[in-house]
């Protein structure tokens, strides 16, 4: 189904290739994983299958790459959209509506599908996926993983043969990740070819035939998930690898936090969006010094819980206080910082040092080069954050914050980019700046990196 041949890319301007002598053969019917460190050229590889690259993308190329018979350097794109189904790392980059059901249909209304067929297909895909809550609403309204569900079932919808999935789980709740489980299970049951570059693997485990594993544009070996899963902590350091056992991780240890005293109350907190009630707070109480987890369906109201306090929605109800104090919307902007899903929003200059410096509370050099070692940025800090990958974004951004003088610090979905190691290094960073009493409160799914960084999670399902 797919064969590629000593493949090279380098992208305009770079200084190295992204992709080196790449040869892989996928037979019809396989579900591959593409995995390794941030930065490897997994998503790079991912869009060569698909004729993004080079169709929007300028570079030094070489090789071949065949998708069903068709070249994808000289196919036009329109063509191998009807072989290759594409979700992004972010969902919105690929949307094209602004309701949910319209989305569902864009793509068979491009092909110029019948109105009764289109609406056949809508009807199954919102069966088969579960999908019920979520027809006919308003996009911007839903949740990041409510988002990725409905750029997966766009793509589903039409139906191709190859469906290629770039960390498809980032913003995925647990029971969504069970569910897109399945639907790969059923994607594969119908014949049909998988490509799946990712980090989270535990929901993958008995899916996946092979396992490429890339390092620095090359593919080095290919591993099975039981062999992956036998992997050493030093072997897992070095390769990046993350578990693929969810039961090794589905425990977290729920003990006190120590109560240096109260930082942030809420009391009696509720938001409504038109008249329907979006989040609501009894009372909830934070302490300096504490590292806080928070967990729960996509939907739920996590993130606009992160809005009030950071002062970026206003709540219709209750209080928000501080060292016992009211604090209004002008003084949460001041005390807190968030970091929100989408890192692309919080880019703002032209090199990763400058990016740091923007919101840093140091003014020591020597103090700042150690941190961005210890975040393994000092080697790319003098390139543009925009040309780096996923998870370089994620860490630059995070010690971002980390170095800020804000006293709340609220970390949306920060891991959705990271391999294991570098899980591993931003939960020692973040452990680091806990000693200054500051709040750090983490919204997320992966509880592989709760576990390794929070005194407490908080499930939001049970509030």
């Amino acid at each position: 189904m797919i064969e590629i041949r000593e493949l090279s890319f380098k992208y305009k301007g770079g200084s190295d290739y992204s992709l080196k002598d790449i040869n892989l053969k996928i037979k019809k019917g396989e579900c591959i994983l593409l995995c390794g460190r941030s930065g490897c050229g997994k998503s790079t590889l991912l869009k060569l299958m698909n004729g993004i690259i080079p169709e929007f993308y300028d570079g030094d190329i070489s090789g071949s790459v065949m998708v069903n018979g068709m070249n994808t350097f000289t196919t036009p794109i329109y063509k191998l959209s009807n072989n290759v189904g594409s979700v992004f790392q972010n969902p919105k980059t690929q949307f094209y509506t602004t309701n949910t059901t319209d989305e569902i249909a864009f793509g068979l209304e491009n092909y110029g599908i019948e109105r009764e067929v289109i609406n056949k297909r809508i009807e199954e895909v919102e069966k088969e996926l579960h999908l019920e809550n979520l027809m006919n609403k308003n996009i911007f309204n839903l949740s990041g993983g409510e988002k990725q569900k409905i750029a997966i079932a766009s793509i589903y919808a039409l139906n191709p043969e190859i469906f290629i999935l770039d960390e498809p789980s980032s913003s995925l709740d647990i029971k969504s990740m069970k569910e897109l489980s399945l639907t790969i299970k059923k994607l594969r049951s119908l014949g049909k070819t998988i490509i799946i570059a990712e980090h989270r693997l535990w929901y993958l485990k008995d899916i996946v035939d092979r396992a490429i594993y890339l390092e620095d544009g090359k593919i080095i070996r290919e591993y099975s998930m039981d062999e992956i899963e036998n992997l050493s902590e030093d072997e897992r350091m070095r390769t990046g690898l993350r578990h693929s056992d969810y039961k090794a991780i589905e425990r977290f240890d729920d003990f006190e936090t120590s109560n240096k005293g109260t930082l942030l109350e809420l009391k009696n907190l509720i938001f409504k969006r038109n008249t329907k009630i979006i989040l609501s707070i009894e009372n909830l109480k934070f302490f300096y010094g504490n590292i806080i987890g928070i967990v729960g369906e996509n939907g739920i109201g996590k993130s606009t819980l992160a809005k009030i306090i950071c002062g970026l929605n206003k709540e219709n109800k209750g209080k928000i206080l501080k060292d016992d104090e009211n604090l209004n919307i002008k003084s949460r902007l001041n005390e807190s910082l968030l970091i929100m899903q989408e890192v692309n929003c919080q880019l703002f200059t032209d090199t990763v040092k400058d990016e740091i410096v923007l919101t840093s509370n140091i003014k020591d050099d020597n103090a700042l080069d150690t941190w961005l070692k210890d975040m393994e940025l000092k080697n790319i800090s003098d390139r543009n954050p925009h040309t780096l990958s996923g998870g370089q974004k994620q860490r630059a951004i995070i010690l971002s914050a980390l170095l800020s003088d804000k006293k709340i610090l609220f970390f949306d979905e920060p891991t959705s980019g990271l391999d294991y190691r570098n899980m591993k290094i931003v939960a020692k960073n973040i452990k680091k700046v806990k000693e200054e009493d500051k709040l750090i409160l983490i919204i997320s799914h992966d509880v592989e990196f709760l576990d390794s960084v929070c005194d407490k999670v908080i499930d939001f399902t049970y509030l």
